[in-house]
C-alpha cells in the first residue's frame, strides 16, 4: 500500500456513494407512484354532464358520435363479411360441353 493511503477511505467512499444510489432510486420510485397515483383528479362527471345539458353544441356532438359509432360497428360487419367471402375459395363447377363433329366436303 502506498504511503499516506488507507483503505478505509476508499471503502467509506464506495459506502456512500451506494446509499447515494439507493436513496436516489428511492425518491425516484416514491415521486413515480405519486405521481401515477393521479393526485390531481379531473372534474367530477355531474359537473361535465351539466354542461353538456345546457349547451346545444355538445349536445349535437353526442347525437353526432353516437350516429359514427353505429356506422362504424355497420361497416366493421360488413368488412368482416366480405373478409370472410374472399376466405372461401371459388365453387367449382362441371361443364359438359356437346361433341365436336366435323364434317368434311368434297
Amino acid at each position: 500500500m502506498a504511503a499516506g493511503t488507507s483503505r478505509t477511505g476508499t471503502m467509506t467512499k464506495q459506502t456512500v456513494r451506494g446509499y447515494t444510489v439507493a436513496l436516489s432510486l428511492l425518491g425516484f420510485t416514491g415521486a413515480w407512484t405519486a405521481i401515477a397515483g393521479d393526485p390531481w383528479p379531473s372534474a367530477p362527471a355531474s359537473t361535465a354532464q351539466t354542461v353538456a345539458a345546457d349547451d346545444p353544441r355538445i349536445a349535437a356532438l353526442d347525437a353526432r358520435e353516437a350516429a359514427l359509432r353505429r356506422r362504424t360497428a355497420d361497416v366493421q360487419r360488413i368488412v368482416a363479411t366480405r373478409t370472410a367471402q374472399a376466405a372461401q375459395p371459388p365453387p367449382v363447377r362441371i361443364v359438359t360441353l356437346p361433341p365436336v363433329t366435323q364434317t368434311t366436303s368434297s
